[in-house]
């Protein structure tokens, strides 16, 4: 049991590890870009050769007066308070699927996974990324679901087979 407890623990884990990496590799790209020149700077990021494609991501990035230097289509579905502290959190968002479909669940909810970093020096302030994760959200609830089925039969199994050898001992 315990040892199922930490295959489940590293398990769920395990995803949000690489999602943050996928966040930080975008946002050390888009900041790389920022920083050779704040200029036609949405022109340069549909040019650059990204980790990832731009739309898939709720991107801002803006510089030190709060004006907006670059924001991404998904923008336009939903807003994410960029004045938040630097780090990443889970931020739940409701966006109607006849917007954007990105796995919401029956509420239109749909869960990110948010980068945000600020910056003092420089030609950029702020960047904030998130990533919808609605679905590895849902995979992972079944698979907890899943998992927890079957340690339950796991136990019981081995109980039912506990009392017979007992009894035959």
């Amino acid at each position: 049991m315990g040892f199922s407890g930490y295959v489940v623990y590293e398990l769920l884990d395990e995803p949000y590890r690489l999602i943050n990496r996928e966040l930080q590799r975008m946002a050390e790209t888009l900041i790389r870009l920022a920083e050779t020149g704040a200029e036609d700077l949405p022109a340069r990021v549909a040019q650059a050769p990204l980790p990832f494609p731009a739309e898939q991501y709720w991107i801002k990035l803006g510089d030190r007066a709060g004006r907006t230097l670059y924001k991404s289509p998904m923008t336009a579905y939903v807003e994410i308070d960029t004045a938040r502290t630097p780090g990443i959190v889970n931020l739940e968002k409701s966006i109607p699927r006849r917007l954007a479909e990105l796995g919401q669940d029956s509420g239109e909810e749909v869960l990110f996974r948010v980068l945000t970093l600020k910056n003092d020096t420089g030609p950029w302030g702020s960047l904030v990324i998130a990533k919808p994760i609605e679905e590895l959200e849902s995979s992972i609830q079944d698979l907890l679901l899943e998992m927890g089925a079957a340690l339950g039969i796991f136990v019981l199994l081995v109980v039912a087979a506990s009392y017979f050898l007992a009894g035959r001992i």
